[in-house]
């Protein structure tokens, strides 16, 4: 393998007088250099690198990628992984093709832990706008610590954040460290309901099935079920049942259903819920084995 003298090839670059900014490359020959200005440019003064600009170096970002970014990784050095543990592959610490955040207090060189609260990273967008004239964020994902956490060890939340017309960037949604997802911000009103940042579903745009955990009790009698829906079975002589549920609180809403035709019990007189139970009280005791649907709904104290 030879090389050029580096004699010629700087005298090369001397040759090509680049401007301010410009990043010459050398070929692999070793000793042909270029400039690409429009698509190449680096700041010395902000510190800001233009890739693929165009000519175009007005970026106000670190790192200005303009066009299309792809990231890649043979999926070959992670086929073992995958194909052992599926989906789950994303939580391990093998390198992931895609773009990826990390965060810390203090520098790169010296870091210091992360506190609860705190903003870690995020993915937005943003678009120039007339009102106000510059580029605004209109929606992203954004990540945070915890508000309650392990100092030192803590966990990790999403939140979805969009913007109405003429509005502010408003965080939306959370999907919160234990995998619970729930509108970010509720406010109490005098009546006791809940007026929420988000909604599920729309007129004339309503989802296909919802679908809930629930248990199918195969016993007549009280039971213990902590699912937001279920079965329950009660016996022949009796007009009531009362179901154990961890999710129910005094101010639950527990909608009971009959799911049998049974010649006495033919409506439901009442259902009354108490701090992890509900019990449910037929007009009349049964004939037969009568099974009573239910869906629970809110679980706030």
């Amino acid at each position: 393998m030879s090389y050029a003298n580096p004699s010629t090839v700087w005298a090369s670059l001397a040759v090509l007088n680049p401007a301010q900014g410009a990043i010459p490359f050398i070929y692999t020959d070793n000793q042909t250099p270029t400039i690409n200005v429009a698509n190449l440019w680096f700041n010395q003064t902000a510190l800001q690198l233009s890739v693929g600009c165009g000519g175009d170096q007005t970026g106000t970002d670190t790192l200005n990628i303009y066009g299309q970014y792809d990231a890649f990784l043979p999926m070959s050095s992670q086929a073992a992984i995958i194909a052992q543990n599926g989906l789950s592959a994303i939580t391990t610490t093998t390198a992931m093709a895609g773009m990826s955040v990390s965060a810390a207090n203090g520098t790169a060189a010296v870091p210091s832990t992360i506190t609860v609260g705190q903003l870690i990273g995020g993915f937005s967008a943003w678009a120039y706008l007339s009102v106000p004239q510059a580029y605004t964020p209109i929606g992203g994902i954004f990540y945070y610590a915890p508000a309650t956490g392990t100092a030192g060890n803590l966990g990790g939340e999403m939140h979805l954040a969009t913007r109405a017309d003429a509005g502010v960037l408003t965080d939306r949604v959370t999907l919160d460290n234990a995998g619970v997802l729930q509108p970010s911000t509720v406010t109490i009103v005098a009546n006791a309901s809940y007026a929420a940042s988000a909604r599920l579903g729309k007129a004339n745009k309503g989802f296909a099935a919802l679908s809930l955990a629930y248990v199918l009790a195969n016993v007549t009698g009280n039971v213990t079920q902590n699912t937001p829906a279920g079965q329950v079975q009660i016996a022949a002589g009796n007009a009531s049942i009362q179901v154990s549920n961890n999710l129910v609180t005094a101010n639950s809403i527990v909608i009971p259903v009959i799911q049998t035709a049974d010649a006495t019990l033919t409506s439901i007189k009442s259902c009354v819920c108490g701090a992890g139970f509900f019990t449910i009280t037929g007009n009349t005791n049964a004939t037969g084995t009568v099974k009573i649907g239910y869906l629970v709904i809110g679980t706030d104290s």
